[in-house]
Formats: C-alpha cells, structure tokens, sequence
C-alpha cells in the first residue's frame, strides 16, 4: 500500500448551522487508500452530525399522532415564470396543505392527504392526491439525504432542528449554440416532521435555454411549514378543508416515488428525489 503522506485529503464537517464544503488535493494513484479515507470521513460524518438521528425519530409514525389525532401542515410557495429576463406574469402564491390521520395509519403505512389552493400556478404534480406513505419511505428519503451529504454530493446546511440539502443538476445539450437543462433544488428537512414535506419546503428552481427562450421557473417556500389545528384548518380556504375532511372518492390516488441515488443525478435536471407517479 502507498504511503497516505502521498495524499492530501481536507474535509470540512458539518457545523452547527454552518455549511458542508469539502475539498480533496490527493494523488490519483493512491486509489484505495483515497477511497478508505473518503469511507472513514462518510461514517464520522453520519455518526458526529446528531440532525441524522433526529430527523429518523420520524420514522416511527406513531409519534406523530402522541398528542393530536390529526396533524394539518401548510407551507406558502411563491411561483414565477421568466422568460428571457422578462416576468411573464405576476409572481402567484399558493398554499400547500398535507394532512396526516391517526385513523389512517395501518401497518407502518399513512394515507397522507395533498391539496393545493392553486393548482394551476406552475404545479408539476398532482394535486388534491391521496398517496400511501410507510414508514421505510420516511427512512429511505433521510438515508437518501444522509448519503449525498455525507458523500459531498449534496451541498448542506445543518441545525439542530433542521438539514437543508443543495441538488444541482445540469444536462448540457450544446455549447454553441449554448442549449441546456438545468435544475437547482435547496430543500429542508425539520424534526418532528414527516420527511416527505421536505419536496415543497425550499427553493426549487428550473430552466430551460432552448433556440429560442431562457425560461426559468421558481417555487419558492420563504416561511417554512406552519402546523394548523382542525379549527384554523377550517377557517383558512376551501383546500384545507377538503385535505381535512374531503371524501376519499374526491381525490387521485399516487404513488410515492423514491430516487434514492438522486444525489448521483448531476447530469438530470428531470430527476427528483420524491415524484408523485400513476396518479388515478
């Protein structure tokens, strides 16, 4: 085995509320001994950054319902479309509402309810959804987060409550002329909460440089997730009222789509971490 002295490896761990940057100046030729570095790094970066363990308390959803029966999350997103520098429209907002049931928890497995009150403004997905959510998806979103932060894939921001990750990913069609695809996601996890809020709590924006338009669009969630009770769920609008008490026939039923090497995906702006598929 090569000397590690032939190898200079600097890395910068997660602080609190601080972020990740890594930095690797090694010798190409010392290929095992880089990789055994880069392992041992990994693991005491998932072991010394507490946010991990915390985080997958959520994953035993019977702490969710300890106190209420009924668990109403609303998060803000701001959309805007623009074309060529050029706002197309008024930037729109719109609220997401996720409701999670006590009643509805079933063998490790919730039916989490999704409605938007703007279902129009810019949304890719389904809306007004009804998805099946298990407790080993809640796992495999964090593990998934865990690996590209820990692995230097992602970018990061870390609290004691919260993990922020950065997916940056670019597909680069032609340089001249200059045609691309090109995704930039900072989204945040919060303890306490179910791991899939994650994919409307941040900053997600998208563009496109075609022939002929740039067009970027950005969902922007500035006010993190609000819990509401059964009460102000009522009195807010006509959305979270139907995510609340809605009849089940009144919804699309989806399935959850994991990517769980979405950290690997530098090259895909279409990839995401979480999708909703097969919606009827």
């Amino acid at each position: 085995m090569k000397k590690l002295i032939l190898m200079t490896l600097t890395f910068a761990f997660l602080a609190s509320c601080g972020k990740q940057e890594d930095e690797y100046l090694y010798n190409e030729y010392d290929g095992q001994d880089y990789q055994a570095i880069l392992a041992l790094k990994k693991k005491e970066c998932e072991t010394k950054n507490k946010i991990f363990a915390k985080l997958d308390e959520t994953s035993t959803f019977s702490k969710f319902f300890e106190k209420k029966d009924v668990r109403i999350f609303k998060i803000e997103r701001k959309f805007s479309n623009v074309v060529n520098e050029a706002a197309q429209e008024a930037e729109t907002t719109q609220m997401v509402y996720v409701v999670l049931r006590k009643d509805s928890l079933s063998n490790g497995t919730l039916k989490i309810r999704v409605t938007h009150t703007a279902p129009s403004a810019g949304n890719s997905e389904y809306t007004d959804a009804i998805v099946d959510y298990a407790q080993l998806d809640n796992k495999t979103i964090l593990n998934t987060a865990k690996t590209g932060v820990c692995s230097g894939e992602y970018g990061s921001a870390i609290g004691t409550d919260f993990l922020t990750i950065e997916s940056k990913r670019l597909n680069e069609i032609s340089k001249d002329p200059e045609l691309y695809n090109e995704a930039n996601d900072t989204l945040t996890f919060k303890s306490g909460y179910p791991a899939i809020l994650h994919r409307w709590n941040g900053t997600i924006v998208e563009t496109v440089k075609n022939e002929y338009n740039k067009t970027t669009k950005t969902w922007k969630a500035s006010n993190g997730i609000v819990e509401l009770t059964s009460d102000q769920c009522k009195a807010a609008d006509s959305a979270c009222n139907k995510a609340l008490t809605g009849l089940e026939s009144a919804f699309s039923r989806c399935e959850l789509d994991i990517n769980d090497t979405h950290y690997n995906s530098k090259k895909d702006p279409t990839k995401k971490l979480t999708s909703f598929k097969n919606c009827i």
